[in-house]
């Protein structure tokens, strides 16, 4: 299924391919830990499905740990590149929006990995999602805050704040950029709260350890040591400091 629709920033694709590899292999670590907890199955046993799977980085490192992986991306320059360098036999790439997906697997795991804020429907994206999900199945998602001041694609100061033409004004006067459009669907807290609630299953929020690798893309820097450490004991002790997170890990679990 070959897809022309960019709704997915090559921006952000471009920006996948320097994330270190110790990231990719302790977010995916930590992911298959949450889903073995959860659902009480071996990540050998688990098909896993990856929205948005860019060059299919986290694709392969999956692969390296699961029983098969299915791969969507919209942007065909980024799936066709990731078929070029997958080396796996257990990954099978799909060109298409997740929404026009047609398969005939089920899946132990699904995950949205930065992908929320380039779905204009995500209501029906993740819907779609879950028709594809075993009867007890869990489905992992990160998404960047609408409200953290700095926007984390075009790094430009309340960029997300703003109406969308503005938004694009923005883009334009900085130089980065004509259409903030297919970035612009982030969520704040009660966003993704009203989004996820209107599914008949159980999601939780995450807080991950403050010494998570991924978290900041792997910045071991004593000031974003410093961020992380005081922002997640923030938002233990005072969960209300959700509302100003940089982003949310976030987890439906369905069971029929």
């Amino acid at each position: 299924m070959k897809s022309t629709d960019t709704k997915r920033k090559y921006l952000d694709l471009v920006d996948e391919k320097s994330v270190p590899k110790t990231v990719i292999r302790e977010t995916v670590k930590d992911i298959l830990l949450l889903a073995e907890k959860e659902l009480g199955k071996k990540r050998l046993g688990m098909t896993v499905l990856d929205i948005g799977s860019g060059f299919g980085l986290y694709s392969q490192e999956l692969a390296k740990e699961v029983k098969n992986v299915v791969a969507v991306e919209p942007f065909t320059s980024a799936h066709d590149e990731a078929l070029k360098s997958n080396r796996a036999k257990n990954i099978h790439f799909v060109n298409a929006l997740i929404e026009n997906y047609k398969g005939n697997k089920k899946f132990d795991l699904a995950i949205s990995l930065t992908t929320l804020e380039h779905m204009p429907k995500a209501e029906k994206s993740f819907s779609h999602v879950l028709k594809y999900m075993k009867k007890k199945s869990l489905l992992y998602v990160t998404a960047p805050n609408k409200l953290w001041p700095v926007e984390p694609h075009y790094a430009l100061p309340f960029l997300s704040w703003l109406p969308l033409p503005l938004a694009n004004v923005y883009l334009k006067i900085t130089g980065k950029g004509t259409s903030y459009k297919d970035s612009s669907y982030s969520l704040t807290y009660f966003g993704m709260q009203r989004l996820f609630s209107r599914f008949p299953y159980k999601y939780s929020f995450v807080v991950p350890p403050s010494d998570a690798i991924y978290l900041g893309c792997g910045s071991q820097s004593l000031k974003s040591k410093s961020i992380r450490k005081t922002g997640i004991w923030l938002i233990k002790k005072f969960p209300i400091f959700w509302l100003v997170s940089k982003g949310f890990i976030l987890v439906v679990k369905k069971e029929e």
